[in-house]
């Protein structure tokens, strides 16, 4: 049975060594949107452990502020 309540309209991945992202961007029947990121780590003999996050779309920009500022701080754009 197929699942109406959403639907899948734009994916991004990104790989990082035994690592890997996956952003998909889902939009509700109410026109509403969030990301759902998973990660998925490689566990050796065929197995992989997986995790989530959806993030909604009242709080991306707040989510997006916060990556921003960690990305400058590892790379040195703030002094702690």
């Amino acid at each position: 049975m197929e699942d109406k309540t959403k639907k899948q309209i734009y994916t991004l991945t990104v790989r990082a060594g035994k690592r890997t992202y996956f952003l998909d961007v889902y939009k509700t029947v109410q026109d509403r949107f969030y990301v759902k990121i998973d990660q998925s780590l490689w566990r050796g003999e065929k197995r992989y452990l997986r995790n989530n996050i959806l993030i909604f779309e009242d709080d991306i920009g707040k989510f997006y502020d916060a990556i921003t500022e960690i990305k400058d701080f590892i790379n040195g754009g703030r002094s702690g």
